[in-house]
């Protein structure tokens, strides 16, 4: 792509950030990220949440938190997708109290 003068942008990164996170490879999906953030690409809402669950289904619960509280810090809003990753993954850990304050948060519209 790059050796014929194409230069990606946002949709092509977030492309191919989703098919590493679909196939588990989470490292290179982040490695994606901070690539396309020294070119000058703000990560958005569908970076974050295409990491949120990727990190949720392979079980990576503290960095999907951490994805959680740099969208809030960078005023991006989490979506139905977001909150539902994240709650699939507190159940996934057995953690149905945390997961209904999650609920709780996603209905109310505030994120904490």
């Amino acid at each position: 792509m790059l050796n014929q003068g194409l230069v990606p942008d946002l949709i092509t990164y977030n492309t191919l950030i989703n098919g590493l996170c679909k196939k588990g490879d989470l490292k290179e999906a982040r490695d994606l990220v901070d690539e396309m953030s020294a070119k000058g690409l703000k990560p958005d809402k569908i970076t974050y949440t295409t990491l949120i669950d990727g990190s949720c289904k392979e079980g990576d619960l503290e960095n999907a938190f951490k994805l959680r509280e740099r969208m809030i810090k960078d005023k991006i809003a989490l979506d139905n997708v977001a909150y539902t990753a994240l709650i699939s993954g507190l159940c996934q850990e057995g953690r149905g109290v945390d997961a209904e304050r999650m609920l709780r948060e996603m209905l109310s519209g505030s994120e904490a």
